[in-house]
């Protein structure tokens, strides 16, 4: 199934029958895609960061997205479970922000508007260790249900 983007655009612009098109789609047996990218949330803010971070780039948001595939990869986001996706979900976002925080950095000449990126890298590196411990934990504690299940 290939979603309509035109149909979803007039249904968020408010066209009832649009919308009313857009709801059968999302209760329907291929909903998969529309709620792939039009539903999920961390697709959208994942896009968002490309956007604005890397503006008519084409190039750089293919590879970008390509590394953000592998790392779900490396981190097994097929086998896991609900909770482990997530999480998984939130250690990409986070890798994301952490370097498009970092670059805008890197690329900024004013002495204080580096200096409130550099915050913003730290803030962004906080939430990204804190998304990995998550992770670790959560798997920890599978584990532990599954040896005691």
């Amino acid at each position: 199934m290939s979603v309509d983007w035109e149909m979803v655009g007039r249904a968020n612009s408010g066209d009832l029958e649009a919308l009313s098109q857009v709801s059968k789609e999302l209760t329907g047996p291929n909903r998969g895609e529309l709620l792939k990218h039009a539903g999920d949330l961390g697709y959208q803010v994942e896009m968002a960061i490309l956007t604005n971070s890397f503006a008519n780039q084409e190039a750089c948001h293919m590879a970008i997205q390509e590394q953000l595939l592998e790392i779900r990869r490396d981190l097994g986001f097929e086998s896991a479970s609900g909770v482990e996706r997530l999480m998984i979900q939130r250690v990409c976002l986070c890798w994301l922000a952490v370097h498009t925080a970092e670059l805008q950095q890197i690329q900024q000449t004013n002495p204080i508007h580096e200096l409130r990126l550099q915050e913003r890298v730290d803030r962004a590196q906080r939430r990204y260790l804190q998304a990995l411990k998550a992770l670790a934990s959560v798997r920890r504690l599978v584990v532990k249900l599954s040896i005691q299940g």
